[in-house]
């Protein structure tokens, strides 16, 4: 059975990657996150370490294939010449079904493959730990070790997208003009108002009259938006906010702050089973791959392209332009390997804008 947008597809670029057999262990007390690594441990990298110029930290998705993800990222540093020496670290969430190097490695609740990694929520075990603050320690221990560094991105893709879009908005760990996110293909995003793109107008749904959206109380909660309450329990979400003592003061934080915008344009598929005509074939099948679709994801829009497209209106309304860019990668549904290697893909992760990157070859399908 084909899928119906996935026709003529790019062809991969194969990686080499013999470090994707050691699973590293950052420390946070007494517990670790796991993460793979292109120049080995981070905390005891002696080789070579004041010629590293930039570092890239990679997310993987709710599958938390992070040695794909890593071996991916390491073919796309190899398309690109502005920088002479990468780290590449892939950190891995692992779910409580997920078996793990040894205890010590933290892990999250598996929430049927949603994975609140992505949102901010504490490990289950051996502490209870923010995924959030893992990856500020994981960022605050580059820096700390690798002086030289002149450049820092941290990029995700589907779920991976998601958890990068809201960390940017909360963190504090983070050195304008010397780091930027890249946000490929999440289901949703964390809004920073309540209206939402619905029946072609912006409009605050729970005041509108119409019965479809009045069952959906929670959609501007975390994690699709700002307000309080709901079901989720995120302490970093809600000392984050604290702090800020505002969301206004929030959101001015995240409007100097970079983010790159990646879509594929052809992931707009919103089918997860097959749909078989009188003829027993089936002409509106498609792979969403795990697309979202509970009513505060659906209020964002109908597919991820779509999302990404109502998201960045989003902002725009808001003022925010200049440092908050959005760029759709042809041909490309939803694959993190052709999206970070395609020439958009590259510039977003390494900003290469002005150097000329070789197209991958066309296989039709």
């Amino acid at each position: 059975m084909k899928d119906p947008l996935v026709r003529v597809l790019p062809r991969y670029r194969l990686c080499k990657a013999p470090e994707i057999k050691t699973v590293h262990g950052l420390s946070l007390g007494a517990a670790r996150l796991a993460y793979y690594s292109s120049h080995g441990p981070i905390e005891n990298i002696n080789t070579n370490a004041s010629s590293i110029d930039m570092a890239l930290i990679m997310l993987h998705g709710a599958n938390r294939n992070a040695d794909d993800y890593f071996c991916s990222a390491l073919t796309a540093i190899g398309l690109q010449t502005r920088f002479s020496n990468v780290l590449l670290v892939a950190p891995r969430f692992f779910s409580e079904i997920d078996t793990r190097p040894d205890n010590s490695f933290l892990y999250w609740k598996e929430d049927d493959g949603q994975g609140p990694w992505r949102y901010g929520a504490n490990a289950l075990s051996p502490a209870k730990i923010s995924s959030y603050t893992a990856l500020d320690v994981l960022v605050d221990a580059i820096w700390e070790h690798f002086p030289s560094l002149k450049k820092m991105t941290i990029a995700g893709h589907s779920s991976g997208g998601q958890m990068i879009q809201r960390w940017t908005l909360l963190t504090s760990s983070w050195i304008t003009g010397r780091m930027h996110s890249v946000v490929a293909n999440p289901s949703s995003y964390a809004y920073l108002t309540p209206f939402r793109f619905i029946r072609g107008d912006w409009i605050l749904p729970n005041d509108d009259n119409d019965e479809e959206n009045a069952f959906c109380p929670q959609y501007n909660q975390w994690e699709w938006g700002l307000e309080g309450g709901g079901n989720l329990t995120v302490p970093y979400k809600d000392h984050a906010l604290n702090t800020n003592v505002s969301n206004d003061a929030l959101i001015t934080r995240f409007r100097n702050r970079r983010v790159l915008y990646l879509a594929g344009n052809l992931d707009r598929c919103n089918v997860s089973t097959t749909t078989v005509d009188s003829a027993g074939s089936s002409p509106l099948w498609c792979n969403s791959h795990g697309l979202e679709t509970s009513c505060m994801d659906e209020m964002q829009g109908s597919n991820r392209l779509e999302r990404s497209e109502h998201y960045i209106t989003s902002l725009r309304r808001l003022g925010i332009w200049g440092e908050h860019i959005r760029r759709v990668v042809h041909d490309v549904g939803h694959d993190h390997s052709l999206m970070f290697q395609s020439a958009e893909g590259l510039e977003a992760l390494f900003e290469t804008k002005n150097e000329t990157v070789a197209p991958l070859q066309v296989m039709v399908d």
